[in-house]
Parts: structure tokens; sequence; C-alpha cells
């Protein structure tokens, strides 16, 4: 019994394998997440700018203040991007539809 364990498992790696090199690795299917991808992608590089931006005006002002008003009410700026996973809600993750 063990032996046949075995050998199911072999060949179901094999076919996994062969669904990956064949169907997951094609270049309709590369085309296709890329396509897809795109707008999202587009997404997080306004995202991205959009903190730089707001970091900026921030350090602008706290200069403005620090020239006009001899001290700067902002101690330190710091900036994050958070990722994809931090800006999705769980709901509608990838891993959720695994479930």
């Amino acid at each position: 019994m063990n032996e046949l364990s075995k050998v199911v498992n072999a060949q179901l790696q094999q076919a996994a394998e062969n669904l990956v090199r064949n169907r997951l690795m094609s270049d309709e299917f590369l085309d296709f997440v890329q396509e897809n991808t795109k707008p999202l992608d587009t997404l997080m590089a306004y995202y991205k700018c959009a903190i730089m931006e707001v970091e900026t005006k921030f350090k602008v002002l706290n200069e403005q203040f620090s020239l006009e008003y001899d001290r700067n009410p902002i101690e330190s700026i710091k900036t994050r991007v958070k990722s994809l996973d931090g800006i999705v809600p769980e709901k509608y993750s990838v891993d959720a539809f695994g479930d």
C-alpha cells in the first residue's frame, strides 16, 4: 500500500508540474496576467505619488513655519506606502477564495 501511495503521489506531482509548465507559463496566460494587472499597477503608482505629494507639502509647511515663526510645529515626517495586502480588505483577498 505504501508503494502505491508513492506512485500515485509521483504521478500527481508530475501532472501538477505539467499543468504549470503547459498552462500557467504559456505566453497567452502571461499576456492575460500582464493585461489585467496593469490597472492595479497604475493605481498603486498614483497612490505612491499622492503619498509623496503629501510628504512634500508637510515639509514645505514645516520649513515655512521655521522661517516665519522660528519654530517647527512638525517634529518629524515619516511616510510609508502600504502593501496591496494592507489595502485590500481580507474578504477580497486571494487567500479568502481558497477556503
